[in-house]
């Protein structure tokens, strides 16, 4: 489980990144992006599809939701528009199921074929480590057929209600949620994709009936690529020369380094400062995955202060 002082006291430890704490007041005036979230958008809507379905679609696209970029750049056309990361994932996948191309169901989904998810994902280019999301496609299959009795609703029922346990019953079952560094030979877990599922299941449903999850206040930010970045846009990440150097020329990260640590824990990190800051100055009750998503969501828009995010290719985010 993610330990929130684990993450405050190795904060202390680092030094490629400074928080700068006095800049969080620069969040206040998007302060209604707390309550936003991708599912709103009338684009991805998912409100004509069952409760499994639902919880399938959220599971697949959580699952394989990771490291889009590249040179050139896997892109989604859509109505004149260019779609790239998670946006276009998102679109794609919705796209395929209504066309009847992505059938959500367990069964059908162990038939879906390497040629047909390709041509699902077909875009400008071939998205960055297909293969690897086709084969969390099958690790899907085989975990709802051995463990879950092939609905994907157990994993929801046996975590009764509890946000925590469903965090380690998907850690636990899948392989690709795992998610944890090693710093210091400690070992750090972060789980990004396994929160986002649940963070999503919990939106989805509003709250209510299989989203209706305790201790959801107990979730941290998903340590991605792009929260990172707006928090250096709005200047509360100064990076040291050397780390901002290899960033800004686009020098991945091998991933598990001390830099990539640094990067994902003090996101983490920041997204609990912010939090305080809208929780105890403005007196606006937030939970961090609110943070998350009004981070996220101005990671979304493209500005003039941006510069490169962090590049590492890994399927954990």
């Amino acid at each position: 489980m993610i330990n929130k002082k684990q993450i405050r006291d190795l904060v202390e430890k680092m030094h490629n990144i400074v928080i700068v704490e006095k800049n969080i007041p620069k969040l206040e005036k998007h302060k209604h992006l707390l309550n936003s979230h991708w599912l709103e958008d009338p684009l991805y809507n998912l409100n004509d599809l069952s409760e499994e379905e639902r919880l399938l679609f959220l599971l697949i696209l959580d699952g394989t939701s990771f490291s889009y970029w590249s040179e050139p750049r896997w892109q989604i056309s859509h109505n004149c528009k260019r779609l790239d990361g998670a946006k276009a994932m998102i679109f794609a996948l919705k796209r395929a199921v209504d066309k009847g191309n992505l059938k959500l169901s367990v069964d059908n989904l162990s038939n879906l074929s390497r040629e047909e998810y390709r041509e699902i994902l077909k875009g400008t280019t071939e998205i960055p480590l297909f293969e690897e999301r086709f084969q969390i496609l099958k690790e899907i299959v085989n975990v709802l057929n051995e463990k879950f009795d092939g609905n994907i609703k157990n994993i929801i029922k046996f975590a009764k209600g509890d946000a925590l346990k469903l965090l380690e019953i998907l850690v636990k079952s899948f392989k690709f949620f795992e998610d944890y560094i090693t710093y210091e030979d400690e070992r750090i877990e972060l789980n990004k994709k396994a929160q986002l599922f649940i963070l999503d299941v919990y939106r989805i449903f509003g709250g209510e009936g299989l989203g209706k999850l305790a201790n959801i206040e107990e979730l941290t930010a998903c340590a991605d690529y792009k929260l990172p970045q707006v928090l250096r846009r709005m200047e509360i990440f100064e990076y040291s020369p050397e780390l901002a150097e290899r960033i800004d020329k686009n020098v991945p990260l091998p991933s598990g380094s001390l830099e990539e640590t640094e990067i994902r824990i003090k996101t983490i990190f920041a997204v609990e400062r912010i939090k305080k800051y809208f929780n105890e100055t403005l007196k606006i009750n937030t939970r961090s995955d609110q943070v998350n998503e009004l981070l996220w969501k101005l990671g979304q828009i493209k500005h003039s202060k941006d510069k490169p995010y962090h590049k590492v290719r890994t399927t954990k985010y």
